[in-house]
């Protein structure tokens, strides 16, 4: 009897059971860090890839003509113009984008093709102008269990020049 009890207060070797316990805990905590640390680097890169695609679409010049119809007045009167415009196509805008991006590797990013759209007001005129939207998709990994899948998704409205 004196025996079990002097077993049962030996205190040697709690500390490697403690140990034992909290360093699976620990080092999946630091790995997720470094997981989300990934996702960060991702948003950087999808946000400089959105960036240089807007300067790109409101810099690059192409003189490309473009239809343009208005409609004005109560009576709806329809006209029908033909103007030089200076921005970049949609597939330029987009090529520039994927050429741009950067961040992990083992997810996926898409870049996808930017819609254009016209704006007409009586007092700004006519606007026109290109959304960019990329998106990265990853799997989340925490070591010893496999987390969500995560999406981040970045857009931005370009106004173009229209001459």
């Amino acid at each position: 009897m004196k025996l079990g009890r002097k077993i049962l207060r030996h205190e040697n070797g709690a500390s490697t059971i403690e140990a034992a316990i909290a360093l699976p805990i620990l080092a999946s905590t630091v790995y997720g860090i470094f997981q989300l640390a990934l996702l960060f680097f991702a948003n950087a890169g999808m946000q400089w890839a959105l960036g240089e695609g807007a300067r790109f679409a409101t810099l690059y010049a192409t003189g490309r003509n473009v239809t343009v119809t208005t409609t004005s007045g109560s009576p709806a009167v329809t006209t029908t113009s033909t103007r030089t415009v200076n921005y970049a196509t949609a597939a330029d805008v987009q090529s520039k984008i994927n050429s741009e991006l950067f961040g992990p590797t083992d997810g996926t990013f898409v870049v996808d093709m930017p819609v254009s759209g016209t704006t007409s007001t009586t007092t700004t005129g006519l606007s026109e102008w290109y959304d960019l939207r990329v998106t990265y998709t990853r799997p989340m990994n925490f070591l010893l269990f496999a987390g969500p899948t995560i999406t981040l998704v970045r857009t931005k409205r370009v106004y173009l020049a229209v001459s």
